[in-house]
């Protein structure tokens, strides 16, 4: 048997070649293909002819020397037909074909063998249906409802159905809920997803750029996985992170399913910037369902409408910033499209017409006067600002920012062009009314901003006179130790390892950004003795 593959073959003729050379050869020509129908049902024209059987003899031959011999493969079929099957194999196919039509469905699944679904309340299971349905329509999905209303369980939920469906599953969490909240959570419910055998591995947010093993995993994620769950994905917000543009690159052609009781913390592009993970940054990826050209495009438009609202209520604009931002996303068709959100009250209604779960909120009580006295708080601190911001000789110099002022040479400081003067001035002055902002804000705040400022301080007298620095590190030891407690809380809040943090205090970043000057073009000592 030969395949003919250079034109398609569509010639018809039956040669046939007697053993009796009184009958001779003959050859039918005409429409009938080597079929049932073509040989008995269709209405078909033929010639039988006997003359010309040898040219169509010939004609044969030659495209058969040009077709591909397919004799192995077409045995491989008949075989399969005709071989004999041991008694297991005809029964295991005659139950396959019997239980066809009876496999379990999820909606059966999740009523009869689901061991989260059960103990779900009406508006979880309400939650976690949403969420699946989202994440099939787009890809991706974000469950966003607040602090304490179960977002844990609808995760473990998803989890489930996940592994029910047979998919590799990534569960990504902050190393502080990993062991107490998710891993206890899995062991008490759902324990067979913790075993080696699982499709379900758990990581740390910090382990997407660990080194070791874990560049290996985030490649077997990239790879082979089908699904990733995200607690806390407001710690990925930010996509010129190193470790938000790692999780874009392991997150192509994943579902993706977001939890987060915060999805806007600056603006409303850090939803966006979560969107983008499943919509992989394309532009009119919502165009077909929502009519949505550009995403960004989208965002900028819900940007205008709040800073519009924001600046006709400016002297609201603390009051009404959040409540502003909801009520815009409560109007947009995307948001309504992607995000699962239920307020307190909806669920607090919700428990109430669940009978099978007991509303359990706790009383909010009117708030109390609290009375306080700034002076009284920050008397020695007000005296000690007022000392640092003033005009005539001001404790703060932030000699580093206007560095023009130390320059040895008048001739270079007169050469240097006003505007470039005024520029340098200007950023001084705008650090400081910055600093007073924050301390207007909270003294926490002007706290925080007044060590980083310090650190910034301390690198740039590292660099230009290593043993004052060293001399005033050992004489402030105390200082230095609060404010690396203080960074080492910070990062640990933000989902950090230990491991993770910074051996030196100073970070990287600001290491970076202040240059040594030449201490024969500037006054480097004075600078740091100023400093």
């Amino acid at each position: 048997a030969r395949i003919y593959r250079k034109k398609k073959f569509h010639a018809k003729a039956y040669i046939t070649h007697s053993k009796f050379d009184v009958v001779g050869s003959s050859a039918l020509v005409g429409s009938s293909n080597f079929t049932l129908p073509g040989l008995f049902q269709n209405i078909e024209l033929n010639i039988q002819i006997r003359r010309e059987v040898e040219e169509l003899q010939e004609w044969y031959e030659r495209h058969w020397n040009e077709a591909e011999d397919v004799t192995p493969e077409i045995l491989r079929v008949i075989e399969r037909h005709t071989r004999d099957y041991i008694p297991f194999e005809v029964y295991a196919k005659a139950m396959a074909e019997y239980f066809r039509s009876h496999e379990l469905s999820v909606g059966e699944w999740e009523k009869s063998e689901s061991v989260i679904y059960p103990i779900l309340s009406q508006y979880q299971k309400e939650g976690y249906q949403a969420l699946t349905e989202i994440a099939r329509r787009y890809n991706g999905a974000l469950l966003c409802d607040g602090v304490g209303l179960g977002k844990t369980f609808i995760g473990l939920m998803v989890i489930e159905r996940l592994l029910f469906e047979r998919k590799n599953v990534a569960l990504i969490v902050p190393k502080a809920a990993r062991e107490d909240v998710w891993e206890a959570k899995l062991k008490q419910f759902l324990p067979r997803s913790l075993r080696q055998t699982s499709n379900l591995f758990i990581y740390n947010h910090t382990d997407l750029l660990r080194g070791g093993n874990f560049p290996q995993y985030m490649q077997e994620i990239k790879e082979d996985f089908d699904a990733i769950v995200i607690d806390e994905a407001h710690h990925f917000r930010n996509l010129s992170s190193q470790r938000s543009q790692k999780l874009f690159g392991l997150s192509a052609e994943k579902q993706m399913f977001l939890l987060t009781a915060t999805p806007i913390n600056n603006s409303l592009y850090d939803l966006m910037h979560l969107i983008e993970y499943f919509s992989r940054r394309q532009p009119d990826y919502f165009r077909d369902r929502l009519g949505i050209h550009t995403l960004r495009g989208h965002f900028r438009q819900m940007e205008a409408a709040l800073d519009a609202l924001l600046n006709n209520n400016s002297s609201q604009v603390a009051e009404i910033d959040a409540i502003t931002a909801s009520e815009i996303l409560s109007r947009d068709d995307l948001f309504q499209e992607l995000v699962v959100q239920r307020s307190r009250a909806y669920v607090k209604r919700s428990l109430e017409q669940d009978n099978s779960h007991e509303v359990e909120f706790p009383i909010r009580h009117d708030p109390q006067v609290a009375s306080y006295s700034l002076a009284e708080t920050y008397g020695r601190l007000l005296n000690l600002l007022e000392t640092a911001f003033k005009k005539g000789e001001p404790l703060l110099t932030l000699g580093i920012y206007n560095p023009i002022r130390y320059l040895y040479s008048t001739a270079e400081q007169e050469a240097i062009d006003e505007f470039e003067k005024g520029r340098l001035s200007q950023v001084v002055a705008l650090i400081r009314t910055l600093l007073l902002k924050r301390f207007e804000s909270s003294a926490v705040a002007f706290e925080a901003s007044c060590e980083d400022l310090l650190l910034k301080l301390l690198y740039f007298v590292r660099l230009h006179n290593p043993k004052t620095a060293d001399r005033w590190e050992k004489q402030h030891a105390a200082l230095m130790t609060r404010i690396r407690d203080h960074k080492q809380q910070l990062g640990l809040s933000n989902g950090l390892d230990d491991e993770d943090l910074d051996e030196d205090i100073i970070p990287e970043e600001f290491k970076r950004k202040i240059e040594k000057l030449n201490p024969k073009k500037y006054k480097v000592t004075e600078m740091v003795m100023d400093t």
